[in-house]
């Protein structure tokens, strides 16, 4: 008896399997022959046990009830095998472009009750098949053999182009539209187009007989309804007037036809809360005011606001309300920063959320924040002040079944692990809505569920799938493969099986790591329990383990054949079948030696091998048919540790080798919004995308860093990008230029951004603002690998990041730093008289700079300053101008200036007889909100300061002088301000010894650095100099030789990053010039100037560099034509913080 129960059942589990499966087939060929141009259809696929979750079909009992199309956009012709679905009741596909005749075999069709094929491309005539549908009440296009439907009250045939002679009771019907089609509507004058009121001597008589007694029952409810109002009017005479205020509880729109159900807030909005002003009339009910709705179309509304006997003040119940909205917003922007809180401090709960707070952080559902559709539902992005979550909405209809989303719930509410996807909140709200049943309006109670989740903006590991393996870097692919393991260890740690684990319910963070989503099929077995029975399987073949699809037995081995089959598509790729394990192997070899800075072909063989080798066999084991035979979680852990054990030790000690030192310049822009940076160091840039407009809205780019992860950074702006930018294998950013102005209320904002490639390739420009522009622009091998700055509601500033593989790199001009860059001009070396002193100083002169804006005109001394004398200084709340006198080499005396306007205050400053300028700082500002000039100034002496004068703070700018050097004059630019200012500077040549008079050292420039490097030969001839340089000089490294021909070696001092280019120098070569920049340093504060770059000339004219980037103030080692270097020195530890020369006089 039992055996023949469980035939039995096991019958009835076939014959539902093949039902499902039979209406699959079904609805798949009707997809196979439409054309889907907008991809409504994407989620109908063959491979899906049951068409019951697909999009737009609606399911009774697990059979397809109802296929709703309308105006999706499809095209193509109607398929015949829509007719197997014996069980369909509705059929609309209206405002579609079909083509092609009406099958046949829609005949078939026994439950069919409404078939829409209005505003279509339909040809041929009508099929009579058709007259065989009892139960048919609305349809698009019908013959005559429609005469046996006694039922029939609406026939739509309206834009079509089927033809044939409509017989004349079809003409009959309440109503009927045959407008812009070929159907001949007869010959006697009956119009194609007709309505519930049109009567006939040839109608039927059941047609009058409802007429009259339709006639009869409105006289009878007119009459009673009059004796009502009469009765109802006698009451209210005596009651006074009073208001109330419409309830605000129900804060949802609905739509139903032409009517709308808004919320109480909007109505406050549209009113303007409910202004006197507003008032159009007033009554015995309430009061009805005029409001506009908000919104693009700006529609104009009347409100009536209906009375209350509890609210006999009006004005005081306009008050409680404006409060209520008043705590509605409170609380609304309290849960806007909880959920901030819990995404970015991972603290508290999940939310319960209001239904109308989800509307709005995703503009009411719209289709532009549409991620993501399954079986379930449909997943919406939803906009913070400073973040995304992501909106899952259950497909809402009036049978909306609880069980998925309380299970999900559940299940959500008691997990966290890195691994899992974040749940942060759920709505679940129920209100009524008015829906058309039988003929009749009834109020039926609609159910809207929704979860809410970490926005993930990666997507799914699904888009990163092909037929081939990944295209992950394997440290990537086994990053997310050890992710998935570790998440779906916790869960079975706590007896919950997912049983929907697939690459599309795998999501991925910024840092590529995975988090398994969507439990909406989970189970949780009790603890003495391992497996169950279900009839109902329901899953993604090719991942549905066989004990599963085929007696539905759930354990918790079912996810783990699921994860075997992700980790072989990830390590083999889908098109697995003629690739063997060695075929992968040798596949992985080949792409792992094109990354060959992070490894060597050893430490492949040792190590990486043997990891993804383990990983084949993981993936073999989980996938073997027997579920006893598949390893447990622990199982699989323990492998995977045991090859990353083996991997550090092998290529542990080598991963730095090969990477790249980062630096940071800029940013260009504002000082609005808030700071923007990245946490791991860039290696290489993959994508940019940008949302621009009148300005730059946002910048949003992804990179890989050194370990092969990748990285989504941004948007940083107001909105998300529209412009994406996607990076070649082999093509990477060598420059970016743009401007900054400014925008509304804002000083500065980035108006315009283009991007330069190695290929020659230009993107932009982005944005049609104009300004102050700026330009990085990149050679040889450097380039751009990320972005920081800073954004609010804009892209307010932007700097670059570069790796240090750069030959070369001109940075400039940029918004307020003047960024312009002079050579140091050459003087023969002459003896004068200094001054009354009578003292003789062998002297050379150079200029630094300037620093500033580029306005006004510009300034300079006509005669070489000696000596600086006295400084005058006007200044208020900027540095309006500047006067100075000096003496020159013959004792001459000469004032320049004053520079600029007739503002601000004067102070002067003397120069004692002993007393030299050592350095200069300042700071750089805006004027009226474009103008750059000086805000500020301070002078320094070898014995005091003088200043600050002017009050600005913005971007600083210093100017010191080592040992023996001194600033001796000014020049820049200038018109009623203070635009931009340089200086002159001198520096005695020292004499070393008497054994070599003739060598000189000169210098240093740069920073104040406490470590000197130096030699203790004097040098006689140089040899070969090696430089060091990424961004900036690294280190340095010369050979010389002394006197008496014995070689030396000096350095290397200095770092051990950048690229090394050694000089070799003939024996009759020498180096004639030396030039270079120096800054601040960009990511250490505590260096005040590192060395950017170096130039070397030598009589051959050969020029050698620039090596490093040409950054800062400009500087030049003076020598003279008989003479020549022929040594260095520096200070610095690890970089060159400033380098001076030793020059030999012939």
């Amino acid at each position: 008896m039992k055996l023949l129960v469980f035939a039995l059942v096991l019958l009835g589990c076939l014959q539902s399997s093949a039902a499902a499966q039979f209406q699959v087939e079904a609805l798949y060929e009707m997809r196979q022959q439409l054309i889907d141009n907008r991809g409504v259809l994407n989620d109908w696929k063959d491979n899906q046990m049951s068409p019951c979750y697909w999009d737009h079909v609606t399911c009774q009992d697990n059979k397809v009830a109802k296929i709703s199309l309308s105006s999706s956009g499809l095209t193509g012709t109607l398929s015949p095998s829509i007719a197997n679905l014996t069980t369909l009741q509705q059929l609309i596909l209206h405002g579609n472009s079909i083509t092609g005749v009406i099958p046949q075999e829609f005949g078939n069709l026994s439950s069919l009750t409404t078939l829409d094929l209005g505003k279509n491309n339909l040809n041929g005539s009508i099929p009579d098949t058709l007259g065989r549908l009892p139960k048919l009440e609305i349809l698009g296009s019908i013959p005559s053999s429609f005469i046996n439907l006694q039922s029939l009250n609406n026939i739509n045939l309206a834009y079509n182009n089927l033809s044939g002679e409509i017989p004349q009771y079809l003409l009959q019907v309440p109503q009927y539209n045959y407008t812009g089609t070929h159907l001949n509507c007869g010959q006697r004058l009956f119009p194609c187009q007709g309505g519930s009121t049109k009567t006939d001597s040839g109608g039927s008589k059941n047609s009058k007989l409802k007429v009259a007694l339709g006639s009869i029952a409105g006289a009878v409810t007119l009459l009673v309804l009059g004796v009502l109002f009469v009765l109802w009017w006698q009451r209210m005479r005596y009651r006074p007037e009073i208001f109330i205020d419409v309830s605000g509880q129900n804060d949802h729109r609905l739509e139903f036809g032409q009517i709308k159900r808004f919320s109480w807030r909007e109505h406050q909005i549209a009113t303007n809360n409910f202004s006197e002003q507003n008032v159009l009339g007033k009554g015995g009910f309430g009061k009805v005011y005029k409001g506009v709705l908000p919104g693009p179309n700006s529609v104009k509304i009347a409100v009536k606001r209906l009375s209350d006997v509890q609210s006999p003040e009006g004005e005081m119940a306009t008050e409680d309300d404006r409060s209520r909205t008043l705590k509605e917003m409170a609380t609304e922007d309290d849960t806007s920063r909880t959920l901030k809180d819990m995404l970015h401090e991972k603290t508290g709960g999940p939310l319960s959320l209001k239904l109308h707070f989800l509307q709005a952080i995703t503009d009411n559902f719209s289709q532009e924040n549409l991620i993501g559709c399954g079986g379930f539902g449909e997943v919406y992005k939803g906009v913070l002040e400073d973040g995304f979550v992501a909106v899952k909405k259950l497909y809402s209809s009036h049978t909306i079944e609880e069980e998925p989303f309380h299970r999900e719930v559940d299940f959500l509410m008691n997990i966290s692990h890195r691994n899992i996807v974040c749940f942060v909140g759920y709505c679940a709200e129920t209100h009524e809505v008015v829906v058309r049943q039988g003929g009749l309006n009834i109020f039926a109670e609609k159910r809207e569920r929704l979860l809410c989740f970490e926005y993930l903006r990666n997507g799914s590991l699904h888009k990163y799938l092909t037929d081939e393996p990944c295209g992950f870097q394997w440290r990537v692919c086994y990053k997310i493969i050890k992710g998935i393991c570790l998440g779906l260890h916790y869960l079975h740690e706590r007896h919950i099986i997912h049983l929907d684990l697939k690459p599309d319910n795998i999501l991925l963070d910024d840092g590529m790591v995975p988090k398994i989503a969507d439990f909406g099929l989970s189970r949780l077995l009790g603890e003495e329990k391992s497996r169950t029975i279900t009839q109902t399987k329901i899953g993604t073949r090719g991942y549905m383990a066989p004990e599963y699809l085929d007696d539905g037995e759930i354990t918790i081995k079912s996810d783990i054949y699921s994860l075997g089959v992700i980790i072989r598509h990830m390590v083999k790729g889908h098109n697995t079948g003629a690739m063997t394990d060695q075929d992968v192997l040798e596949s992985w070899v080949i792409r792992l030696e094109k990354e060959s800075s992070q490894m060597r072909q050893t430490q492949w063989e040792i190590g990486y091998q043997k990891q993804i080798k383990a990983c084949i066999e993981i993936s073999q084991r989980c996938t073997l048919p027997k579920p006893k035979d598949r390893p447990c979680m622990q199982d699989i852990l323990r492998t995977l540790e045991e090859t990353e054990a083996g991997v550090q030790l092998v290529v542990g000690p080598t991963l730095n080798v090969g990477r790249l030192e980062i630096a940071k310049f800029g940013p260009w822009g504002g000082d609005g919004g808030k700071p923007r940076d990245i946490k791991l160091a860039p290696y290489r840039l993959d994508s940019i995308t940008i949302s621009s407009g009148t300005i730059i809205d946002s910048i949003e780019f992804s990179y890989t860093d050194h370990d092969g992860m990748c990285h989504t950074i941004g948007p940083w702006g107001g909105c998300e990008g529209k412009n994406k930018i996607q990076l070649g294998s082999s093509e990477f950013l060598t420059g970016v230029s743009g401007t900054v102005g400014p925008f509304r209320n804002l000083l500065n904002v980035i108006t315009s951004l283009t991007f330069v490639t190695n290929n020659a390739r230009s993107y932009g420009p982005f944005g049609k603002g104009r300004g102050t522009p700026f330009h990085v622009q990149i050679q040889n091998n450097g380039k751009i690998v990320g972005f920081f700055g800073r954004s609010n509601q804009y892209l307010n500033a932007i700097g670059v990041y570069m790796n240090q593989d750069a030959g070369v790199a001109r940075i400039g001009p940029s918004a307020g730093d003047g960024g312009v860059l002079h050579d140091i001009t050459d003087h023969n070396e002459q003896e004068h008289g200094a001054g009354p002193s009578g003292d003789y100083h062998k002297l050379e002169i150079a200029k630094f700079g300037p620093w500033g804006g580029d306005g006004g005109s510009q300034r300079d001394i006509k005669i070489l300053p000696y000596r600086l004398d006295r400084v005058t200084i006007r200044s208020g709340t900027i540095i309006d101008a500047i006067e100075f006198s000096y003496t020159d080499h013959d004792g001459q005396y000469h004032t320049a200036g004053p520079w600029g306007g007739q503002g601000g205050g004067n102070n002067s400053f003397q120069l004692g007889p002993s007393e030299f300028l050592t350095g200069v700082s300042g700071s750089i500002g805006q004027l009226n909100n474009k103008l750059i000039v000086i805000t500020s100034l301070t002078f320094v002496t070898n014995a005091r300061s003088y200043g600050p004068f002017g009050k600005g703070r913005s971007n600083s700018f210093h100017i010191p002088m080592q040992s023996n050097g001194s600033i001796v004059g000014f020049f820049g630019r200038s018109g009623h301000y203070l635009d931009s200012i340089g200086v002159y500077t001198n520096h005695e040549l020292e004499t070393i010894g008497k054994e070599e008079a003739g060598v000189t050292r000169i210098g240093p420039w740069g920073g104040d650095g406490k470590v000197l490097h130096d030699i203790k030969e004097k040098p006689h001839h140089l040899q070969r100099v090696t430089i060091f340089s990424g961004s900036i000089i690294n280190s340095l490294e010369y050979l010389y030789s002394d006197k008496n021909g014995q070689q030396h070696t000096a350095g290397p001092w200095g770092g051990c990053g950048g690229t090394g280019r050694k000089i070799h120098l003939e024996p009759e070569e020498f180096i004639v010039k030396l030039s270079g920049t120096f800054h601040p340093c960009p990511w250490d504060r505590s260096i005040p100037s590192v060395v950017s770059s170096l130039t070397l000339v030598t009589n051959a004219g050969k020029s050698h560099g620039p090596f490093g980037t040409e950054l800062g103030a400009a500087f030049q080692v003076p020598v003279q034509s008989n003479s020549r270097i022929v040594g260095f020195f520096v200070h610095g530890e690890n970089y060159i913080e400033a380098i001076g020369a030793y020059v030999r006089t012939l």
